[in-house]
């Protein structure tokens, strides 16, 4: 007879199971995929015993503080009525957003899992200087970790005039000729000056000349890119920097009037598919391995198109630029691959293969 499964164990293949499920099991399912449950059964008829152990559990799981729900099936048979499972928005963390005094948070979609939770300036504040005293002990064990909550929390609270001085920003992947039109571009956005430049579609695989305004800059997913009216269609459109050529600004100053910008629905959406760009649409589904697929069910990344044996999933998603939206495949290794179609897979193994020959390493770049 095979070594009895530690309690530990089976309550964690049990909180496992209920986590990669989105509808309510019954205690049957739950036996038939618990090894904990399943191994007795298969060797004794007593499913007294395997009853008690399931009770015990969901007790101790109770206690512990995990959000587990019961709730009832009428149409199942008598003795599967009961279903279970735990609720995503209660099970957990919030995702925090820091707040301006005086501002209001939008309500969050019914659908999302989990709520916002807030974070009063003064609490920030605080909350910044507990993990500036923090991170300059290097001897302390989790001093990496307040270093890096550090640089996240006051990117938001930090100014060149604050005890803490300016935000550290790491630069952009774009190259330095990028990065000059971006200097250019600021001071024609500061100074309301009309641009021009050539500018390459990569979707269209051509280049135009274009005439706007600039509204605003943008950094996405290490990337520079322009928010401007664009005189000849009329309509705002967004360029990325480092695809344009030629750029030159007019001198004359105070060319449009000021216009507020509101730009939460490009800094809200992904750089694959930012409001105003003009690349054509491409459906691409993409496979995700458990626990990745839950992490992106929570964070709405994607449709649903299909639930896979052991938790995984494939997900769609439109795509209007592919190079940001493959750069952000490659960030979760294996666990995401490209179901279709063949085309962006094949892109996303070249991408794949060039990393590993950066970095010396031809294992497993296929």
């Amino acid at each position: 007879m095979p070594p009895a499964i530690h309690k530990v164990h089976r309550q964690l293949d049990l909180i496992a199971l209920f986590v990669s499920r989105h509808y309510p099991l019954s205690r049957g399912q739950i036996w038939d995929e618990v090894e904990g449950y399943r191994v007795p059964l298969q060797n004794s008829d007593n499913e007294a015993s395997v009853r008690r152990m399931f009770e015990r559990d969901k007790k101790d799981l109770l206690e512990l503080g995990f959000p587990l729900e019961v709730e009832e099936d009428p149409r199942a048979e008598p003795d599967e009525q009961h279903r279970y499972r735990l609720s995503h928005r209660d099970f957990y963390l919030p995702y925090l957003r820091l707040i301006r005094e005086g501002a209001q948070l939008e309500p969050r979609p019914k659908s999302s899992t989990t709520p916002p939770a807030s974070l009063p300036p003064e609490d920030a504040w605080r909350l910044a200087e507990a993990l500036h005293t923090y991170r300059r002990n290097p001897d302390l064990p989790h001093a990496g970790a307040a270093e890096s909550a550090f640089r996240k929390l006051t990117f938001d609270l930090a100014s060149p005039d604050s005890d803490f001085g300016s935000a550290s920003v790491i630069l952009s992947s774009d190259d330095d000729a990028a990065r000059e039109r971006v200097e250019r571009l600021s001071e024609a956005v500061r100074r309301r000056r009309r641009a021009r430049f050539a500018y390459h579609s990569i979707g269209r695989d051509e280049v135009a000349n274009r005439r706007v305004e600039p509204r605003a800059l943008l950094f996405k997913f290490n990337r520079w890119y322009l928010i401007a009216h664009d005189l000849d269609r009329d309509a705002r459109r967004i360029f990325r920097v480092s695809r344009m050529s030629g750029l030159e600004v007019d001198d004359e100053a105070g060319a449009w009037s000021p216009v507020a910008l509101d730009l939460s629905e490009w800094t809200a959406a992904d750089a694959w598919n930012l409001p105003g760009d003009e690349e054509g649409e491409t459906t691409v589904d993409v496979r995700m391995a458990f626990p990745r697929s839950l992490w992106a069910d929570r964070n709405e990344r994607g449709t649903l198109v299909d639930s896979l044996p052991g938790g995984a999933t494939v997900r769609r998603f439109t795509v209007r630029s592919m190079d940001p939206f493959l750069r952000w495949l490659l960030s979760f290794g294996r666990e995401v691959e490209v179901a279709a179609p063949e085309s962006v897979a094949r892109a996303l193994g070249e991408l794949r293969a060039r990393v590993a020959e950066l970095h010396g390493d031809t294992g497993g770049a296929a």
